[in-house]
């Protein structure tokens, strides 16, 4: 009988080490397994909240305030080559990242990360896909035919970095993988 009981000990402790997700306790150790550590170290490392560098759930609204910024800086670039009378097909492509990036901001807004748990990870891995997905299409939007130079390149790639590691730090604490969780 007890070694009944030793055995389905066993195999629970082994089931909740093998699915539970990590718990990484320094901002450090996730952001050295993302694709650019030293800008997530960085930016994480800025913060002038220290009660967010706690975990990962503080971690992730640091990231998403840097995308939210740096997406507001994009949008006011956006702003300023729209006064600046541009070509009729540059401006179609800086109409469309406007409202994109209008979008970006309102949905950073309304990621509430000291929610963030196991059952709602998916739908936090969708928001920041989408975004993903937003942001490519405005930089996207200047090289359909007949392509026009951007003036916002460097705004939107920034963009789309921080977002890139917004996620990897999101998949990596919920599943200790850069990817989505299958």
């Amino acid at each position: 009988m007890a070694d009944i009981k030793i055995c389905f000990l066993l195999v629970i402790f082994v089931t909740l080490f093998s699915f539970g997700h990590p718990q990484f306790s320094d901002y450090h150790q996730i952001c050295q397994k993302t694709t650019d550590s030293v800008l997530c170290i960085r930016i994480i490392d800025a913060s002038g909240t220290a009660r967010f560098k706690t975990n990962a759930n503080g971690w992730l609204q640091i990231l998403n305030d840097q995308v939210k910024t740096l997406a507001i800086t994009t949008n006011t670039k956006i702003g300023d080559a729209l006064r600046s009378n541009p070509s009729p097909r540059a401006k179609q492509s800086l109409d469309l990242c406007n409202d994109e990036y209008n979008s970006v901001v309102a949905t950073l807004d309304n990621l509430e990360w000291f929610n963030l748990n196991k059952s709602n990870y998916p739908d936090f891995n969708r928001r920041l896909a989408q975004l993903l997905f937003i942001v490519e299409d405005c930089i996207s939007s200047f090289t359909k035919p007949p392509p026009t130079p951007t003036p916002i390149g460097v705004f939107n790639e920034n963009v789309k970095h921080v977002i890139q590691l917004t996620l990897q730090v999101l998949n990596l604490n919920q599943c200790n993988k850069i990817t989505a969780c299958t």
